[in-house]
């Protein structure tokens, strides 16, 4: 998406090819670049969660500038020292996630749960407060799409002190539906979506009626929550770290408190209050 963004502004050339402007990924915490290649100008763009480290901003003087996924991570690199960096803002795909009407009134509170399922995420909240809802409100119904790519990052939930997580299944979709079912969500009252493209993904969305995102910490601005604003729907989420920067698409704001890496911290009984909200 950012090379055909790029190339409707200039002419695109791959390595090892001379250029004036080279756009890099950057590798790590350090950020170290991606790639060897350098230019008269020398951009990086970044997103990161954690930590920086030692040599963090060293590097970063080597680029003319560093565009970072969010205003949080915008001032984590100013706390060290870090001023040659500005936020650059990820967009939607319009074409595909596009204002929908409202589902149908039938009974039903469909909530939508997005991003790949790690800790960080804050999944294991998703899963408490709504273990709670169904308590009230017995049509509640969650429809998760949390596929990863990256599975190894499940041993990250063993930090929640909200849920069990000793769940198994061969394939991602048998464990998170193993996961819901030991922390006493019925069969019938939640939806595993398997890997979908961007199109059925919006689709699926449609049909629910709220989106969830009690994440924990985002680098950038939660490309999920913002695909999920886009189709119209309301949202339940907190307004800190990447989420502050769209903080204007959150209608129900979950109250959260910062940890000292910055991370929101959050309740069950917050989040459950304002998932009432958004059913009344």
């Amino acid at each position: 998406y950012l090379r055909t963004e790029i190339a409707r502004l200039t002419n695109l050339v791959d390595l090892p090819e001379k250029a004036d402007v080279v756009v890099m990924p950057l590798a790590n915490h350090d950020l170290d670049p991606a790639t060897p290649a350098r230019a008269r100008i020398n951009l990086a763009i970044t997103f990161f969660e954690s930590q920086l480290g030692e040599r963090a901003r060293e590097n970063a003087h080597r680029y003319n500038a560093v565009f970072a996924g969010s205003s949080w991570c915008v001032a984590r690199l100013a706390e060290r020292d870090i001023y040659n960096a500005s936020p650059l803002i990820q967009g939607v795909d319009r074409r595909v996630f596009q204002w929908a009407p409202p589902r149908p009134r039938d009974g039903h509170f469909r909530i939508f749960s997005g991003g790949k399922f790690e800790w960080r995420k804050g999944h294991d909240l998703v899963i408490a407060a709504f273990r709670r809802l169904i308590e009230t409100h017995p049509t509640a119904h969650l429809v998760c799409a949390w596929h990863n790519p990256w599975p190894g990052l499940f041993a990250t939930m063993a930090n929640s002190p909200h849920i069990d997580t000793a769940a198994n299944g061969g394939t991602q979709e048998q464990f998170f539906a193993n996961l819901l079912l030991i922390n006493g969500i019925p069969l019938h009252r939640f939806t595993i979506l398997p890997q979908l493209t961007h199109g059925q993904l919006s689709a699926e969305m449609t049909a629910t009626d709220c989106g969830l995102f009690p994440n924990r910490c985002e680098g950038g601005t939660n490309l999920v929550a913002m695909e999920y604003a886009s189709i119209g729907r309301p949202i339940v989420a907190n307004a800190l770290t990447g989420h502050a920067d769209i903080r204007d698409a959150i209608t129900h704001k979950i109250f959260a408190t910062e940890d000292s890496m910055g991370w929101a911290v959050q309740t069950i009984d917050e989040i459950h209050a304002k998932l009432v909200i958004a059913a009344s």
